[in-house]
């Protein structure tokens, strides 16, 4: 379930990851071309700045004419893929004055132009073009630093939520991982229950803890009585069915507290925290009667061997191991069906 769980997260962020990147990749690109396309409008600004200036000083009224129709084709261009696409920038700041009576000075300033040589008025009408005109560009440059700032900033929000969702996946990841290879390694593949590499392990962190709280800790070894015989006679898939099915009713007695391993082969370990020998002794009659009733498929009848051990004050986790090992074997050369402690 917890599994389950971590797989529908982690389904569920890199969805909202591939969602994200396609229109995190858009924004950049039109932020990027509307950076692109201030940069433009500010060079035409500033090329139509200088050229009316140049157009003053030439004296071959060719040379200006070509000039004029350079600005032209600026202004066509501003006029047709700059100001329209910005206006709600340029509503809050004062450029279409300027830029419009710029437009109006240009045209009376071409008229002029035509005569020679150039009157004290078309200087000062080209002065007051270029005025204007600087104006122009440095609203243009206000509102383009005033978007650049706003892209930025929004960039960083979603690059920050979308590193956030990287990180996330990441340690879904990490921890799904984690959580398949301890499956792998501390885990028995057949019946699902740890195995006996991490039996050891558990065993002695609840002495320790045991220790500590002076709670009871008994051992349980239970085995399998004949079960070479059931894989002899009836094939190794039945014998393993006989393995999962034991699992599951070893499980069904379980407290919340005891934790159950396959030890190996036909062997299981059962160890009960928080349990007094007398409770321990019931609870392994229990087990033995469980088994005992139970019909196995193509089977039928079969017992268990069990040896059971309490904890002593100082004992080691090696001596408590041997000693309720020891008692299984007790139980099987008894004549096997039994509880031996």
């Amino acid at each position: 379930m917890k599994h389950n769980k971590t797989s529908l997260i982690l389904t569920v962020l890199l969805l909202m990851m591939l969602f994200l990147l396609p229109i995190n990749y858009l924004y950049l690109y039109n932020g990027v071309k509307k950076i692109d396309s201030d940069a433009k409008a500010l060079n035409t600004l500033g090329y139509i700045r200088g050229s009316i200036q140049r157009a003053v000083k030439f004296k071959d009224n060719n040379k200006t004419k070509n000039i004029f129709e350079k600005i032209d084709k600026k202004f066509l261009w501003l006029e047709k893929n700059y100001i329209p696409k910005n206006m709600e920038y340029f509503k809050q700041n004062d450029f279409i004055t300027p830029y419009y009576e710029l437009k109006s000075n240009y045209d009376l300033f071409c008229k002029n132009s035509k005569k020679s040589p150039k009157t004290v008025d078309e200087l000062n009408i080209s002065e007051h073009c270029w005025t204007l005109a600087n104006q122009a560009t440095n609203e243009i440059q206000f509102v383009s630093e005033l978007k650049y700032d706003n892209f930025i900033n929004s960039f960083k929000l979603r690059a920050s939520f979308a590193i956030f969702i990287i990180i996330l996946i990441f340690i879904y990841v990490i921890k799904n991982v984690r959580g398949k290879l301890e499956k792998n390694i501390l885990k028995d593949p057949l019946t699902n229950i740890y195995n006996k590499i991490f039996f050891k392990e558990f065993l002695a962190d609840q002495i320790t803890k045991a220790n500590k709280s002076n709670n009871g800790v008994c051992l349980l070894f239970i085995d399998i009585d004949h079960f070479k015989k059931v894989n002899d006679t009836y094939g190794h898939l039945v014998g393993d069915k006989v393995l999962i099915d034991i699992t599951h009713i070893l499980k069904r007695e379980l407290r919340a507290s005891d934790t159950l391993f396959r030890y190996g082969g036909e062997e299981f370990v059962i160890v009960a925290n928080s349990c007094e020998f007398k409770g321990a002794i019931t609870f392994a009659s229990r087990l033995n009667y469980a088994i005992k009733e139970y019909n196995f498929q193509n089977v039928g009848k079969l017992t268990v061997s069990i040896g059971l051990a309490s904890l002593e004050d100082g004992e080691s986790l090696d001596s408590l191991v041997k000693r309720a090992d020891a008692k299984m074997y007790e139980a099987k050369a008894m004549g096997r069906d039994m509880l031996r402690y």
